[in-house]
């Protein structure tokens, strides 16, 4: 068979128009990623939850689908249409950062302390390191909270002279043999009157010595170990089984003010020499010896709810320090020790560093 050539060079042109058009509408090959699946619990239909990544800091967008020609932007929320949630939050950095503005309100120093004007890069452990002070002790004399910020040109009480941190055990007496200073200029100089005792954190001025015989302890404020908190702000209440009376007698000095500005803190109840002395409610005796002048031999006895009892002017004592003792048990001997002439029982009753009136505390007479 014969092919004319004219057919056989249109031919030729077809295939070859073919062939072109062939390669000019074929789809490149995609190179995509597409995930697999998420992974799921066994026996479960619902996916495993995928750790999260680190919160990272906003880096720029500037290259991109989402970038705008000649703007930097600082996260997707600045572009429309970008990012389905916000950037997770970063952790609070108090670095450069300075206390709340608060209104300028005069600070005057108390005896024992000093005023310090913040500066520019203080702080409160740099100001205690320059000052040769413990931290804490600036930040409980200036109710500072944390993260204890300080402003420039604030005014700071800084303890000047020698203090001491009240720890559990102590008293007032105990401290002030310690530093050898006298129990009335130490109670002066912190304010403390003979209603009120100490509490464990509280920081006390130590005043000169007095360079003389100390005087003895003139109340049962001075010999009460440190409370564990400050005072109660309301009124204490009763143990559950409630309190009785140490002895049965007459009330010959009730509590309150008296003549020449003293204070009864107790009761003192008339009754015969011997007479047995009961501990008002189960308890830890905490003390008991004759250190305070006046109250001859003095127990103390810790209870439940920071509640302490005192039992004063005994001729014996029948327990020691550090004993444990039950309701209505006998723990001394009613007598006339101390600065009384007839036997009787000096009774106080406190909450924590404070004298209240036993009367209201126990069974009615």
């Amino acid at each position: 068979m014969q092919i004319k050539f004219g057919t056989v060079g249109r031919l030729a042109a077809v295939l070859a128009l073919v062939a072109l058009t062939a390669c000019e509408t074929r789809t490149p090959p995609s190179y995509s990623y597409v995930p697999p699946p998420p992974a799921r619990g066994p026996n479960s239909p619902y996916p495993v939850p995928e750790p999260r990544d680190k919160p990272q800091p906003d880096m720029p967008i500037t290259t991109g689908a989402l970038a705008k020609p000649g703007v930097v932007s600082s996260s997707l929320d600045d572009v429309p249409g970008g990012g389905t949630q916000a950037p997770p939050p970063r952790p609070p950095s108090y670095a450069g950062r300075r206390a709340p503005a608060t209104p300028a309100v005069p600070v005057k120093p108390r005896a024992g302390e000093k005023i310090v004007v913040v500066q520019r890069g203080d702080t409160v452990f740099a100001i205690a390191r320059r000052e040769g002070v413990n931290p804490r002790e600036i930040i409980e004399l200036n109710g500072l909270q944390p993260p204890y910020l300080l402003n420039i040109g604030q005014r700071l009480r800084i303890p000047a002279g020698e203090h001491h941190s009240v720890v559990p055990g102590d008293t007032l007496y105990s401290i002030s043999r310690r530093y050898g200073v006298d129990i009335r200029a130490l109670m002066q100089a912190n304010n403390i009157d003979d209603s009120y005792g100490i509490v464990v954190g509280q920081l006390l001025v130590i005043p000169p010595p007095s360079g003389g015989s100390l005087e003895p302890a003139t109340s049962v404020a001075a010999v009460v170990p440190a409370s564990a908190g400050p005072p109660a702000r309301t009124p204490p209440q009763q143990l559950p089984d409630g309190f009785i009376w140490p002895a049965k007698g007459q009330i010959i000095s009730s509590f309150g003010p008296k003549k020449d500005g003293l204070h009864n803190d107790g009761v003192n109840i008339r009754v015969p020499r011997g007479t047995e002395v009961r501990a008002v409610a189960a308890g830890t005796v905490v003390y008991a010896g004759n250190d305070l002048k006046g109250f001859g031999n003095l127990v103390l006895v810790r209870h439940a709810g920071d509640w302490i009892s005192a039992y004063a002017h005994n001729d014996d004592f029948l327990v020691t320090r550090g004993q444990i003792v039950q309701k209505g048990e006998v723990i001394a001997r009613a007598g006339s020790s101390g600065a009384v002439t007839t036997p009787q029982i000096h009774f106080e009753l406190r909450r924590g560093t404070r004298a209240v009136d036993p009367r209201d505390y126990l069974p009615p007479v």
